[in-house]
């Protein structure tokens, strides 16, 4: 009996042992399977859409509602969009005017658009007088609106762009559409700029003159007017759209 007792505590002995020993051999050994790791945590990162901040303005009804049949429609909402009526009514001594600003500044590249159209009242007379004396009109087309384009400077006041004061129409479309910045606006650059388009019809510059409103006039009254002779090509229905914004564009 004492011999079992003795026998079966060596195997537990020996058991306790092996069980330290394979403690052990986990222990030390088992680093063995570990695998190399570097890490960093990111700073956490945000973007945010690039800031536009353009605005396009006008205001002023560029024809009288006076001498409008028709309307003048001003939008601003992304630029101005203005579109005279081909029914408006203008005589001699009649004028008119409007402002539109562009300001503000981007995060992007912007550029300043135009497009601009119209039609003027014309007629082609025939000479009057004799070159060389006062009063004298040379044969050629006469255009009774003249056009200005004006820019306001520092202190306020507006001064004609060179070359767009008293003009006809085409050419005032065509200086107007000079406007479109060949250049981009580069990014985070502010811009301030105020412009005036007015017209005019003047009342009397000499008795030539009115005798060609005399005849316009006639034959806006009655369309199967005989015209004197010298005259022709009578148009006498006069139409205008602008649209001015600034659009982003990409880096050449």
């Amino acid at each position: 009996m004492e011999e079992k007792k003795q026998r079966r505590n060596k195997r537990i002995l020996i058991i306790s042992a092996m069980l330290v020993l394979l403690i052990a051999l986990l222990c030390f050994g088992g680093t063995t399977f570990a695998k190399y790791i570097t890490s960093k945590s990111a700073e956490a990162k945000q973007v945010t859409v690039a800031k536009w901040g353009f605005v396009v303005n006008s205001n002023g009804n560029l024809f009288s509602e006076q001498y409008s049949k028709g309307s003048v429609v001003a939008s601003d909402a992304t630029g101005i969009d203005v579109k005279a009526s081909s029914l408006l009514t203008v005589a001699p001594g009649t004028s008119g005017s409007m402002e539109f600003s562009i300001t503000g500044k981007a995060e992007v590249l912007a550029q300043v658009f135009v497009e601009a159209s119209g039609t003027d009242i014309s007629i082609a007379h025939p000479e009057f007088g004799t070159s060389g004396d006062a009063g004298y009109l040379a044969a050629g087309t006469y255009n009774p609106l003249k056009w200005t384009l004006s820019q306001k400077g520092d202190d306020g006041s507006f001064t004609p762009v060179t070359g767009v004061k008293d003009v006809t129409l085409a050419t005032f479309i065509t200086e107007l559409k000079k406007l479109e910045t060949g250049t981009p606006i580069t990014i985070d650059t502010t811009i301030n700029e105020t412009y005036k388009i007015s017209w005019k019809w003047d009342f009397h510059t000499d008795d030539a003159h009115d005798e060609i409103d005399t005849v316009l006039a006639s034959v806006s009254n009655d369309s199967t007017f005989t015209l004197p002779t010298g005259y022709s090509d009578a148009n006498t229905v006069a139409t205008f759209n602008l649209k001015v914004g600034v659009k982003q564009v990409q880096a050449a």
